[in-house]
C-alpha cells in the first residue's frame, strides 16, 4: 500500500519547524519504497492531490491545542477533523479543515488520511530558527509514532532515536534552511 508521511512546517517559525525534523530524520532512514517522505511548508487544498498519488497519508505537524510544549499527540483522523471549530496549527487553512472539505468534495477518498502526529509548540508567533528545548525533546516520539502509524517498522526503531536524538540536538543555520 503506497504511503506518504507529509512532514508540513516552516524552519523559520521556531517551533514549526518540527515537521521538517521528522522528514530529516525518516529520510534517514531508507525506509520500504511503500513509504514516501513529503515535505510541505504548509497543507492546503494540494491535500486532494496527495489523496490521489497516494493510498495512506499521515501528516506531521507542530499544533495548539492547550497541552504542555513538547506533548506528541497521535490523533485518527476523525479527532483531527474535530479540531476544526480551534485554531490548531500554524497555516491559514487549518488540516482539520482541509480534511473536512476534501470529504465533501471527494468522498470516495474518505479514508485516506490515516492519522496525524501533532507536537505541541511552544510558540509559532515569531521568527527564529530552532524548536524550542521541549518540542525538540519530543522529536523521538514524534519520528516513533509516525512509525507505528505507517505498520511498525520495529527494525528502524533504534536507529530513528538514534538520529532523532542527533537531529533534536542540531542546530541549524537559516543558511542551510535557505
Amino acid at each position: 500500500m503506497k504511503t506518504a508521511v507529509v512532514c508540513l512546517g516552516n524552519e523559520l517559525v521556531g517551533d514549526d519547524g518540527v515537521g521538517m525534523r521528522v522528514a530529516r530524520v525518516l529520510d534517514q532512514l531508507h525506509l520500504p519504497d511503500n513509504i514516501d517522505v513529503v515535505v510541505r511548508p504548509f497543507l492546503g487544498l494540494d491535500l486532494v492531490d496527495l489523496l490521489h498519488q497516494y493510498e495512506r497519508l499521515v501528516i506531521v505537524d507542530a499544533m495548539t491545542s492547550g497541552r504542555p510544549a513538547g506533548t506528541c499527540v497521535c490523533l485518527d483522523p476523525s479527532e483531527a477533523k474535530a479540531m476544526a471549530s480551534h485554531p490548531s496549527c500554524a497555516h491559514g487553512l487549518g488540516i482539520a479543515e482541509v480534511m473536512q472539505l476534501v470529504d465533501k468534495l471527494y468522498p470516495d477518498r474518505k479514508g485516506r488520511v490515516i492519522g496525524f502526529v501533532g507536537v505541541e509548540a511552544a510558540a509559532l508567533q515569531q521568527f527564529e530558527v530552532g524548536l524550542s528545548e521541549p518540542v525538540a525533546c519530543a522529536l523521538p516520539k514524534a519520528v516513533e509514532a509516525v512509525l507505528l502509524m505507517v505498520g511498525g517498522l520495529e527494525a528502524w526503531w533504534e536507529e530513528a532515536r538514534r538520529l532523532a536524538e542527533i537531529e533534536s540536538r542540531t542546530t541549524m543555520t537559516l543558511e542551510q534552511i535557505l
